[in-house]
């Protein structure tokens, strides 16, 4: 499992959606993120279209998150932009095994628990958590700038 260019910066979009005070254009968002205009645009059509996002058009649009970002978690992110979270092939659904029987093998036994608790800490971490995270390290590295 590798995490893609577009979810990590699906997740930096929503961190910085989720620390506005109003609505963002794209092409701030894109500065902010240091993303490219063209790709913050499709990831926040995907993030808009996923109702995590909304969109607002006319001289007061812009972009703004659709939910609390409590409720938005790295799993979710991650699995909207990458699909189904498996550390390898023999865990997706549609997993190719070359064992016959997945239930003898013992590493699909240790497999299948490292991705559930990858999947659990993903869950546990939400957009809001990051934001706070975020603005500790940014105070501690202030504090010691000093």
């Amino acid at each position: 499992m590798r995490i893609t260019r577009e979810a990590d910066y699906s997740i930096r979009i929503l961190i910085r959606l989720a620390m506005a005070k109003e609505r963002m254009g794209a092409s701030e968002i894109a500065a902010d993120t240091s993303i490219s205009q063209r790709f913050a645009l499709k990831i926040l059509n995907k993030l808009c279209h996923a109702g995590l996002v909304i969109s607002f058009k006319g001289i007061r649009g812009g972009y703004c998150l659709n939910k609390p970002a409590e409720d938005i978690t790295l799993l979710d992110v991650i699995t909207l932009i990458d699909g189904e979270i498996a550390i390898n092939n023999c865990l997706k659904e549609d997993g190719i095994c070359e064992r016959i029987d997945r239930l003898l093998c013992p590493v699909h036994h240790r497999f299948v628990s490292l991705n559930r608790i990858i999947r659990d800490e993903l869950s546990s971490i939400t957009i809001a958590s990051l934001v706070r995270d975020g603005e500790i390290l940014t105070m501690a590295n202030t504090e010691q700038a000093k």
